[in-house]
Formats: C-alpha cells, structure tokens, sequence
C-alpha cells in the first residue's frame, strides 16, 4: 500500500465516525507513522509504506477512533513558533492564549524583567515569553508536578531560560514585590458551562485544569491577590479568562487596587485577556 492509499482508506474510516477534520487527521497520523514532513506530503503519495509504518497508523488511527485528541497521540502541539509536547497530564495548548503572550512580549517593561506563569501546564504560554525574551528570567509553576515535568522537558528542548517551581495559585512561593510580570491562564470555567464543553476535553484533559468552584472565578480572585503582593511597584498582570467574565475580572481588578486595565480579544475576535498595573500602594 501506498502513501495515497492509506490516507484515503484513513479518512474514510475517520469520515464514517463522524470526525470533523478526516482528511487532515489522517494526514496527521500516516506524517507521524511514516516520518514523512508535512511540506513533502503531496510530493510522495505513491512512496510504498512499510508493514512497521502500517501498524503504527493503526495504532493511532484506532485511538483517534476512540475519541482521543490528537495532540495527545502525536504528543506535541505546535504553539506561538514551537513544538511543544504535550501528555493528558496538561491542556492542549490552544489559539487564544497566544494572545496572552503577544501582550507580555509587548508590554512596556525593564529590559531583565523577571516574570512567571502561574499554573504553566505544559509551559506553552511562559516558555514562547522567554524564548522571545531571552534577557528576561522566567518561573514557571504548576500545583502538578506530573504537569511540571511536561514544562521542564520542553524548555529543556527548546533551550528556554527560565525555571521551574511546584506551587499553587492560592499561595504561590514568592515573596512580595519580587516580580515585574505574572501572565497566567488559569481554570476560568464553572461547573454549569459544562454542557459547553467538548466531549473530547471532558474525556482527555485535567479537569483541574479547566475548571474552577466560585462560578469559575475561585483561581482568578486567587490569581488577582497574589499578583498584588508579588508584583513590583508598575508591575504587570497578564491574564487569560472566559469570554464572558472580562466585565467581572475587570472590576475584581480595580476592586483589588490595579490601574490601567485593559481589555482584549483573542483571535477569534472574543473578549479574553487582561492587562493590569500595580501601581497603587
């Protein structure tokens, strides 16, 4: 059997259980059975695939099958210029948060800013900020070590300068006023938007991660105090949150004494970031 072949006997069986993207699911796994790059893909469609090559594809089509995202079969999703890995110990990274990193990158800070992630999952989100900010010092933390190991293994990849530290957003180890930056994407969804939520991320992602008691606003109070201790005089907090709670984070914010609040949206044109300063006591 060939390139050409397969893949159009995989997108017939990924079509006939009702996959949304077929074809491209099944360029994804006959690419990462055969080795065979994206780029060159249309170029090989009759390079005969090997009896290994076969088993392989079967393996992870049959995963796919069953409802698995992925990047969880691949194991890496690409996010903001990098390939990062990624295992059901963490979110899948996703589109919108690249906003996040576009407004740390861009803010006006001090040339060696110090910065951490707060609840870095697999570091996709802090790690893109230091690799664009290679004089900037980085923390990532995580409450999951299993998560924190993820993180560490891609920064190690990607040979990113920064840190790594077991902690947790209700009482993060650090000590006040010794950061420039916090950006965190915290668990922002409540308990009743759950029928919202995809079956495939209800079945395969932490749900610690997504998730959050108070209506999904438990985490970002947390996150609101503790940047309020921990940030420098005009330090910046940068966060993600639910595209309908960007009224509410605003005013825990100014509630919290932070100035220059500024809201954005994320590429899908949804309300879903913050910024704010401490510049107030």
């Amino acid at each position: 059997m060939n390139l050409g072949e397969s893949h159009r006997q995989l997108t017939k069986r990924l079509t006939e259980s009702g996959d949304e993207n077929p074809g491209l699911c099944a360029r994804m796994i006959i690419g990462a059975a055969t080795g065979v790059e994206r780029d060159a893909y249309i170029f090989v469609q009759e390079r005969e695939i090997s009896r290994e090559e076969e088993e392989a594809a079967e393996k992870m089509l049959r995963r796919r099958l069953a409802g698995e995202p992925m990047a969880y079969i691949l194991g890496e999703r690409e996010f903001y210029n990098s390939s990062f890995l990624v295992s059901p110990a963490v979110l899948i990274p996703r589109p919108e948060t690249e906003t996040l990193v576009e407004l740390a990158i861009s803010a006006d800070l001090p040339d060696e800013t110090t910065f951490a992630d707060f609840g870095c999952g697999s570091g996709c989100a802090g790690l893109s900020v230091a690799l664009e900010k290679p004089r900037w010092r980085g923390v990532l933390m995580d409450n999951s070590r299993a998560a924190l190991a993820v993180a560490r293994e891609n920064g190690a990849r990607l040979t990113a300068r920064a840190r790594y530290i077991a902690g947790d957003i209700f009482a993060p180890p650090f000590r006040r006023a010794s950061l420039d930056l916090v950006i965190s994407n915290p668990p922002y969804i409540c308990e009743s938007e759950k029928n919202e939520v995809c079956a495939e991320t209800l079945a395969y992602e932490p749900a610690s991660a997504l998730f959050s008691p108070k209506d999904g606003f438990a985490h970002i109070m947390a996150l609101i105090r503790a940047a309020r201790y921990i940030l420098r005089e005009n330090g910046l907090l940068a966060m993600e949150h639910g595209y309908r709670q960007q009224d509410d984070v605003a005013r825990l914010l100014a509630d919290a004494s932070f100035d220059d609040i500024r809201r954005y949206e994320d590429l899908a044109g949804l309300p879903r970031c913050v910024t704010a300063r401490k510049t107030r006591g």
